[in-house]
């Protein structure tokens, strides 16, 4: 048993079976238990966790890096989404760039707006192919101001920030790893030191969202002695700083802060439902 996490009607958990334990034999035991325990304790009847159950084969160090991670982060996104059910109004989680600096925000009824990392956001933000297109409550658009306002706070900020102090950021300790790594990728593909290469451009123009910066300085930072491995390294990485984060329609080629604020993509999420309303400017 390697990380999991309980969530209300499910699991998240990475296991290997031993012996004539197959996944379904654990799953099905696992389920059956607990479910007949807990309709004990709250005295009531029915299924519990979902019907269905869908596996994955790890078969690398990255994958798993990026499982643990998808697992560790589940709950905080979670916590978000009922943050916005038990609000009388909902959330609205705003994505916004100016040059190659993008954020994103989630603000609620008579709470300031809060920042959130890529990872996190791309999570909340995540919808289905059936998902119904709903009307946009009103409140929505008194959010969105909230979501402007902070950006506006935010990236005023940064622009004053004195460039001694940048030298010291989350970006900048991020390139220094990156730097150190890109001395020793013999054994890396050509395919994973193109993607070091891009996540160097991006740190070095100023285009990776500072929160995802910051939650990424930290996971290397856990890494302590493993930092000299390449490959520890890049699956940190590739856990926080996906593929489509580095691609060309999440920043174009501006100066870093400089240039147009602008209001790429803003989803409303209604109360004690995951999502009214997907708008974009």
């Amino acid at each position: 048993l390697d990380k999991f996490a309980v969530m209300p009607n499910h699991v998240h958990v990475i296991v290997i079976p031993r012996g004539e334990w197959t996944l379904s034999k654990i799953t099905h035991s696992w389920k059956s238990y607990t479910a007949n325990e807990l309709n004990k304790l709250t005295n009531q009847r029915g299924p519990v966790w979902m019907s269905e159950s869908f596996d994955h084969i790890i078969r690398s160090t990255e994958q798993l890096e990026r499982i643990r991670q998808y697992i560790e982060d589940n709950p905080k996104v979670n916590r978000l989404r009922q943050d916005a059910c038990d609000t009388s109004a909902g959330a609205l989680i705003t994505y916004f760039r100016r040059g190659k600096l993008q954020k994103f925000f989630m603000a609620q009824v008579e709470q300031a707006a809060e920042e959130l990392d890529f990872m996190t956001a791309a999570k909340l933000l995540e919808s289905s192919s059936d998902e119904k297109k709903r009307k946009l409550p009103g409140e929505m658009y008194d959010l969105l101001d909230s979501n402007k306002e902070a950006f506006i706070i935010a990236t005023t900020e940064e622009m004053a920030e004195p460039r001694k102090r940048r030298g010291r950021d989350s970006a900048a300790n991020i390139l220094r790893i990156l730097k150190t790594t890109m001395k020793n990728t013999q054994k890396l593909t050509e395919d994973q030191e193109v993607y070091l290469k891009k996540v160097s451009i991006q740190l070095e123009e100023g285009g990776l969202p500072k929160q995802t910066a910051k939650n990424t300085l930290k996971a290397l930072d856990a890494l302590k002695d493993e930092l000299v491995n390449p490959f520890k390294v890049l699956a940190v990485l590739q856990t926080h700083i996906p593929e489509r984060l580095l691609q060309s329609h999440y920043a174009e080629q501006n100066p870093a802060v400089f240039g147009k604020r602008e209001v790429i993509l803003s989803l409303y999420l209604s109360a004690c439902t995951e999502q009214a309303g997907l708008t974009g400017e």
